[in-house]
């Protein structure tokens, strides 16, 4: 079960000479500060990377997204690119729903009627972009908001959980303790 994980995670996660090909972000990859993993720099790349993933819907553009926030960051850039692929376009569409809500909740006015007629007639970007700029604008942006920060703050704190009870198994191996054998009935 542990090399499945590690293998799923190792295929997710862009390599070194993956990311020195790319046009966007090769000279980002050359540098060492990019390729650690350190306990400080694997929860910025969690924050990071949600951030990254909601804000920026569109798959690929993620990556480079998630790279780009790393560099001021110090965080590791392989990494957030995998962080991004936590989730999948499968739930953009749930997720800018919910936005609106959230944002509605702000008390913004999502303006949901025109969005399900853009959605029936087939809309064409101008049109799409004629609403994004309306009122609804502000509930969609402040919904993602919110989310990306309650998201990015959940992933945070699993991946201190994680961090801690890998450490604290690793201790105890060390340490040569055994967990306290279950009484028997």
């Amino acid at each position: 079960m542990k090399e499945q994980i590690s293998r799923c995670a190792r295929g997710a996660i862009s390599t070194r000479e993956a990311l020195a090909q790319s046009r966007l972000v090769g000279r980002l990859a050359e540098r060492s500060q990019s390729r650690r993993y350190t306990r400080r720099s694997v929860r910025r790349v969690v924050v990071l990377g949600r951030l990254a993933r909601l804000f920026v819907m569109v798959p690929r553009l993620q990556v480079i997204g998630a790279a780009l926030l790393c560099v001021p960051f110090l965080a590791t850039i392989p990494l957030a690119a995998g962080a991004t692929n936590l989730s999948n376009p499968g739930t953009n569409p749930p997720i800018l729903v919910a936005a609106l809500v959230v944002g509605s909740v702000f008390g913004f006015d999502p303006d949901f009627v025109t969005c399900h007629v853009l959605i029936a007639s087939g809309a064409g970007f101008g049109e799409w972009l004629h609403w994004l700029l309306a009122p609804a604008a502000s509930a969609l942006v402040l919904g993602l908001a919110a989310i990306a920060v309650g998201l990015a703050v959940a992933g945070y704190d699993v991946s201190v959980a994680i961090r801690r009870s890998w450490t604290a198994c690793r201790r105890r191996t060390r340490l040569g303790c055994s967990p306290k054998p279950e009484p028997s009935a």
